[in-house]
């Protein structure tokens, strides 16, 4: 089976399949505009592969839609991959599942096709993971773009900052899901804690809210803010205590 070029997936773009259409999380993301841009590229790029595409689109967050349509193209024999620990610094497809076994880091566009499972998956201020099945980790988040077509189940959840967004188009579960001035798109959440924060004061009742149910572990002094996290909520310190099994989260 050969890889699917740009004059092939415009084609089929020409009509889009349901895939696209119905897809809930699609149309959160401005599905039109993001088609449009895709539509574009594919175009200019009429004789590329389906792998380099991915490292060409204008808008990287056109790699949501570009996902959906590789995976109902169906062309390619999907491949899969097993590492230790993997690091994303340069565009790259995926047309199977992902396994590591440790952390994954995203800090270019990395397209899974099939299902993705870590240890850690933090995706960068300038990355993009977009995964066409299922994520499943122990911890998920960063301050770029994580976009799951399927399920996202984790224990912590963590994202912060305006760079990106986190958005799933099945169900969210985590026992913690938190973010600080950063946008989520959840078709169905189902996290037992779920916090969506923008610019909290110290007396918000959100907030107190959260500090009331994290780990005082993970808790700045207050006369400190968090490089990471949201005021004196450290979303390191968090995630370190996931990593290690530790509860991150008050009995």
């Amino acid at each position: 089976m050969t890889s699917p070029t740009g004059k092939d997936l415009s084609a089929k773009l020409k009509s889009p399949p349901a895939a696209l259409t119905k897809n809930r999380l699609l149309k959160k993301l401005d599905g039109e505009e993001l088609l449009s841009s895709l539509a574009k590229d594919l175009k200019k790029a009429a004789g590329t592969s389906a792998p380099e595409l991915v490292g060409e689109l204008t808008h990287p967050v056109s790699a949501y839609p570009l996902a959906l349509l590789l995976r109902d193209a169906a062309i390619e024999a999907p491949v899969s991959k097993r590492i230790k620990k993997l690091d994303v610094t340069e565009a790259r497809l995926i047309t199977g599942d992902l396994h590591v076994a440790g952390r994954l880091t995203v800090e270019s566009t990395l397209v899974v096709l099939g299902n993705v499972e870590a240890q850690t998956v933090l995706v960068g201020e300038g990355g993009t993971l977009v995964v066409g099945g299922n994520l499943k980790a122990c911890v998920a988040g960063g301050d770029g773009w994580l976009l799951v077509n399927g399920d996202l189940d984790a224990d912590l959840v963590c994202c912060a900052y305006e760079a990106g967004e986190l958005g799933v188009n099945g169900t969210l579960r985590a026992l913690l899901a938190v973010s600080s001035n950063h946008g989520v798109r959840i078709v169905k959440n189902e996290a037992s804690n779920f916090f969506d924060l923008w610019d909290p004061s110290p007396k918000s009742k959100k907030y107190q809210e959260l500090l009331s149910r994290i780990s005082p572990k993970a808790v700045l002094p207050e006369d400190e803010d968090a490089d990471f996290g949201v005021l004196q909520v450290d979303f390191q310190r968090l995630m370190k205590l996931a990593q290690s099994g530790k509860p991150f989260l008050r009995g």
